[in-house]
């Protein structure tokens, strides 16, 4: 059965970012490693272009050798919102008023 050894941290990221989930795993035969996103179920392959909110959610890491169950571990993406700037808009208004 594997053992998973390593995985990445949760991440916190902004529309933009490229990132790049790590998992490792250690077991005989050498385990096949592969990353799911949990709402749907779809691979995920590496490098990911954070495209918006879409993106935010659980990222399941599968170990799998063909021996016993495979292991997993899961990684969460949160994608920051964009804010106002206040200071600008209140210049913006007060330049209409």
């Amino acid at each position: 059965m594997p053992e998973i050894t390593s995985v990445s941290d949760n991440q916190t990221l902004n529309k933009g970012d490229n990132v790049s989930l790590n998992c490792t795993a250690n077991g005989y035969p050498t385990p096949t490693v592969t990353w799911t996103k949990v709402s749907d179920n779809s691979l995920v392959s590496f490098p990911l272009t954070i495209t918006g909110k879409q993106n935010e959610g659980l990222y399941r890491c599968i170990a799998d050798n063909g021996i016993g169950s495979p292991v997993t571990e899961e990684v969460a993406i949160i994608v920051h919102r964009k804010c106002l700037n206040l200071d600008t808009i209140d210049l913006y208004l007060i330049a209409i008023i």
